[in-house]
């Protein structure tokens, strides 16, 4: 369900579907009593408090505070009603029709599979399609268990079949708080979070080493969105440990480019460097998504719980 896409891409990936947003900004929002915190929720929590120092010296939040920002809450937090409005904006991008411009993505049949076309050309590798939901694009790469080919090389020709699921259980077994937890307190510098972040190196003498986006999700299914809110959570968690000091910083700056196998695309990046989404968002430098408290020229104005 993860993928290995740029730092910078997730916020704009989840901030249009993964986890709803709670308009009303308090952080004595309610939790669901069947899942009592772990201890990634403790540590987001202990670190409030230095977040308020931060943004009391802040000077370029662009109207952000932490009294009107978006709170991102789980799934299993929201009510009833918050559910059904999240399902209904789901299937209102999948009856919008696509702005994908003329022979780019023909396979593109609505604003839903705008995001997944935007991911397939952005991530460069394979995702394994895996419950049945009709998608249309892909797949790419190697054809497994009787997928139609798609008929274009590239993967973004029309190619309607339903949407499978197939979650490996030993991937999933490494998915559990104490990985998240070590991921976030033992590795300081951005490069090494951001390896750890996609599972490289793999743990050694582990029966789980993979890293949180190791989890391959077809960003066709909306579950996929869910996953990218949990990645930026992580990911904001890390910064909150000291935000002065890690809201600025940008992975593969500081150490040499690294490929990872399977994604021919180099890691490396500079403040230059311009994430350009294509038709589905507009270009925007690197350094305003690392700023959930402000960035994208107050665009971004959202914190976790």
């Amino acid at each position: 369900m993860l993928v290995y896409a740029s730092l910078a891409i997730l916020p704009l990936l989840a901030g249009v579907g993964a986890s709803p947003l709670n308009k009303k900004a308090t952080f004595s929002v309610s939790r669901n009593p069947d899942f009592p915190l772990d201890v990634v929720d403790e540590l987001e929590a202990k670190a409030m408090p230095g977040v308020e120092t931060w943004m009391a010296g802040k000077d370029n939040a662009n109207g952000c505070t932490l009294e009107n920002a978006a709170v991102r809450r789980e799934w299993g937090d929201l009510s009833v009603a918050e559910r059904e409005e999240y399902v209904a904006a789901v299937l209102c991008l999948q009856k919008l029709p696509s702005k994908a411009p003329e022979g780019k993505a023909p396979g593109a049949l609505s604003r839903f599979d705008d995001f997944v076309a935007t991911h397939m050309t952005q991530a460069m590798m394979l995702h394994s399609p895996t419950n049945l939901m009709v998608v249309s694009l892909g797949p790419v790469g190697i054809i497994v268990n009787d997928i139609p080919k798609n008929p274009r090389s590239d993967g973004l020709g029309s190619n309607p079949r339903c949407l499978r699921r197939d979650v490996n259980k030993f991937s999933a077994a490494g998915a559990k708080a104490n990985y998240t937890y070590n991921l976030i307190t033992e590795n300081a510098g951005i490069d090494a979070f951001y390896n750890r972040y996609l599972g490289q190196p793999q743990l050694k003498d582990d029966p789980n080493p993979w890293g949180p986006s190791r989890f391959l999700r077809f960003p066709g299914d909306p579950y996929f969105y869910f996953h990218h809110g949990m990645l930026d959570r992580v990911w904001w968690i890390w910064q909150m440990q000291d935000p002065a000091a890690r809201v600025n910083l940008i992975p593969g700056t500081g150490a040499p480019a690294m490929n990872h196998p399977g994604m021919p695309m180099n890691r490396r990046q500079s403040s230059a460097t311009i994430v350009d989404l294509g038709w589905t968002a507009p270009a925007v430098p690197i350094t305003e998504l690392n700023d959930s408290l402000g960035g994208n020229g107050g665009k971004f104005c959202y914190v976790y719980v």
